[in-house]
């Protein structure tokens, strides 16, 4: 079982007396952010999910349940790695893994943005209307972060996760479409959709 931690500790950490902070942690988040912090979920999802289908379709376009096994437990940087990986033994082009290498960097900064967000705590500033992410972290030495988070800061993460999963559904769409990698059954290329 999880403890909460204390004001007390948040204080000392952040050298601040405890009546520096402003965070009630008794009054809830407002609906509006709760909703944004909602879809960076949600395309993160669709971001890991559209890497691991062109991975299934790179290691047995006929058979997606060998995909499924490989990918099921890796992490979206173990995703990126092996999609780099078998990428590069499919094609030869230099200029088309360069093209993949590149979408998967950049899909790596958003990554990490929302791993910053999502490996959050939030507050709730009463006198402000500020949400406040609080981390404490034990890397070398006890310590905590803590900044603002506004909603437009939650829209430009979810859109851009939303881009890079897009960005990958469509390199996969036109190695299909190009022939360079065999279009499975179970992939409409119309929205490069599992069917």
């Amino acid at each position: 079982m999880k403890k909460r931690v204390s004001d007390d500790l948040v204080a000392e950490i952040a050298n601040k007396t405890k009546d520096d902070i402003e965070i009630d942690y008794s009054t809830g988040i407002p609906v509006e952010f709760q909703a944004e912090l909602g879809k960076v979920c949600v395309t993160y999802a669709q971001l890991e999910m559209d890497l691991s289908m062109f991975i299934w379709a790179m290691i047995d376009p006929n058979d997606q349940s060998v995909g499924h096994a490989v990918t099921c437990e890796l992490s979206i940087k173990g995703l990126r790695f092996l999609c780099s990986a078998l990428f590069k033994r499919k094609s030869q082009d230099l200029d088309l893994i360069k093209q993949l290498d590149k979408i998967l960097k950049k899909s790596e900064r958003r990554v990490d943005r929302r791993n910053k967000i999502i490996h959050s705590t939030f507050g709730y500033r009463d006198q402000t209307g500020e949400v406040i992410r609080l981390k404490i972290t034990a890397k070398g030495e006890l310590k905590a972060e803590n900044e603002v988070v506004r909603v437009k800061e939650l829209q430009d993460i979810a859109k851009d996760l939303q881009h890079s999963a897009g960005r990958i559904r469509t390199f996969s769409g036109e190695m299909f479409n190009q022939k360079i990698l065999q279009k499975p059954k179970w992939v409409n290329l119309t929205t490069t959709r599992l069917l």
